[in-house]
């Protein structure tokens, strides 16, 4: 029997949402992946809500919290906007689980309050952004939900915009904001 570790639980649950949304997220098809048994899963999770919840967090620390860490860190305006569009270009698989959260936000109050949590970061981030290319405080509120609204609607387009499309948008976007 495998060792598995709760980084595996979390690879497996993600790429599980990935492909069959929350519906399919089940413990038994987990252990038949994993090839563990059901002890193995409650070593590292109380129940399937944990699992969801670390899935969740995980998600957040990872696609919003680190990212804008990162980019809070370069201090030229124009390559911290650089840097933020290439990080979210890499982020493909990403894109899929995010697609999977926000469908499941929809009907599940837990993931509704971890989607509501991100956007408003995420915004918070565009908006502050928009604030020192602009210095207007009431136009980098609008540019902020504008950048935001393109970011989390390009993800539900299909078929999906080309890397190349992607990198236009955001170029047209920051000559918005820069103007």
């Amino acid at each position: 029997m495998a060792i598995v570790s709760k980084q595996d639980w979390l690879r497996a649950a993600r790429q599980l949402v990935i492909e069959k949304g929350f519906a399919g997220l089940t413990l038994q098809v987990l252990l038949q992946r994993l090839g563990v048994t059901h002890g193995s899963f409650y070593h590292h999770f109380k129940n399937r809500l944990a699992l969801t919840e670390a899935l969740l967090e995980d998600w957040e620390q990872t696609m919003t919290v680190a990212i804008i860490r990162s980019t809070e860190q370069i201090a030229e305006l124009s390559e911290r906007v650089d840097t933020l569009i290439a990080l979210g270009e890499q982020q493909t698989e990403q894109t899929a689980l995010e697609v999977a959260i926000r469908a499941q936000a929809f009907s599940d109050p837990l993931v509704a309050a971890y989607v509501e949590r991100v956007d408003a970061l995420r915004v918070e981030h565009s908006r502050s952004l928009a604030l020192v290319a602009t210095g207007d405080s009431a136009r980098a509120e609008v540019l902020g939900h504008l950048i935001h609204a393109v970011f989390v609607g390009s993800q539900q387009i299909r078929p999906a915009f080309s890397d190349e499309q992607m990198s236009d948008i955001y170029r047209e976007i920051r000559r918005w904001v820069e103007t």
